[in-house]
C-alpha cells in the first residue's frame, strides 16, 4: 500500500513484471506445490555461465493504478493472481510441447545473457582487488580475507545443501542459515510429537 501511494505521485507508468526462468526446456519457478520447483538464486543463475544456461523471460504489463487505489489490497492480489495464472499457463505450454510457439512467445521478452561479459566482469574485479592489494602492500591480507570468506560461504552453502538439497542463496549464508533453522524446527516439532 505504501509503495502504491508513492508511485501514484510519480508521473511515469507503473509496470508489473512476471518472470519465467527456463532451463533445459523446464520451467524452474513452476507451481508452489510442485516438487520440481526451483527458486532461481545466485548459484542457479551462475551455473549457466559454464553449464546449462537459465533463460529468463519477462512479461510486462502496464498497470492503471489511478482507478485501483481505492482498494490497494485487492489490486495487488489481482495482480498476483494474473502472474500466477501466467506462470501456470507457461507450465502447461511446456508440458504440451507448445511453449516455443510464436503466439505464446510473443507475450514475452527473452533477456539475452552474455557469458563472456559475466566472466570478464569477474576477472576485472579480481584484477582490481589484486592491484589494490599490491598498491597498499596488503596481498597477504587479501589472501587471508578471500580464504576465510570463500570457506565460510562454501561451507555454509554446502551444509545447507546437504540438509535441504535446495539452494536458497540470494545473499551469502542464506542456504545454510535457512536449512539449519528448518532442520532444528523440524527436529523440535518431531520431538514434541513423540
Amino acid at each position: 500500500m505504501c509503495l502504491l501511494k508513492q508511485v501514484q505521485k510519480s508521473s511515469g507508468p507503473v509496470i508489473s513484471i512476471c518472470v519465467a526462468y527456463v532451463r533445459n526446456g523446464k520451467l524452474l519457478n513452476c507451481s508452489l506445490l510442485s516438487p520440481d520447483r526451483v527458486v532461481p538464486d545466485i548459484y542457479t543463475l551462475n551455473q549457466g555461465i559454464g553449464g546449462s544456461p537459465v533463460d529468463i523471460y519477462i512479461h510486462l504489463k502496464r498497470m492503471n493504478i489511478a482507478q485501483d487505489m481505492n482498494d490497494p489490497k485487492r489490486f495487488m492480489m489481482e495482480n498476483y493472481k494474473e502472474k500466477n495464472e501466467l506462470i501456470m499457463e507457461w507450465d502447461r505450454q511446456i508440458m504440451a510441447g507448445t511453449a516455443s510457439s510464436k503466439d505464446w512467445m510473443s507475450q514475452f521478452t527473452l533477456i539475452q545473457n552474455n557469458s563472456l561479459e559475466c566472466i570478464l566482469y569477474q576477472i576485472g574485479h579480481a584484477v582490481l582487488m589484486v592491484i589494490a592489494a599490491l598498491m597498499l602492500d596488503r596481498v597477504h591480507t587479501l589472501i587471508q580475507v578471500f580464504s576465510v570468506l570463500f570457506s565460510l560461504v562454501a561451507g555454509c552453502h554446502t551444509i545447507g545443501w546437504m540438509l535441504s538439497s535446495t539452494s536458497m542463496e540470494s545473499v551469502p549464508f542464506e542456504t545454510g542459515i535457512k536449512s539449519i533453522a528448518q532442520y532444528l524446527q523440524n527436529r523440535r516439532n518431531g520431538t514434541k510429537q513423540e
